[in-house]
């Protein structure tokens, strides 16, 4: 069996699938309900994401930035790229999925200093 390379990066888990994750806040809906203090992507950078990109998602009160690794239909997958200190379930280089609307910032792999 083939390893999709896609995922074997920086897993600690071994897993050949991102996985799926709850409570992922719905950035769009949290930026509409108070629009002074978040703000997201436009529509038109969000069609702009490719891998090796980074994204910034948010479970429950705690943001995290998470490195594009590609798409599957309507979700997104990628790698955590950071330690969380509340969400402790999601340790640096965990694979998972999120939508779109899970985005509250965009970093192109391009401008990405870390």
């Amino acid at each position: 069996m083939e390893i999709d390379h896609r995922f074997a990066e920086g897993r600690p888990s071994g897993r050949s699938h991102p996985i799926s994750v709850p409570d992922l806040v719905d950035a769009k809906a949290r930026a509409k309900k108070s629009p002074d203090s978040f703000d997201v992507p436009a529509e038109s950078n969000l069609k702009r994401i490719k891998p090796g990109d980074f994204v910034k998602l948010a479970r429950n009160k705690e943001r995290f930035w998470v490195k594009v690794t590609g798409f599957e239909k309507r979700r997104l997958h990628g790698s955590v790229d950071n330690d969380l200190l509340e969400n402790d379930d999601l340790p640096a280089g965990t694979a998972i999925y999120f939508q779109k609307k899970n985005i509250f910032s965009w970093l192109p792999q391009e401008e990405a200093a870390f």
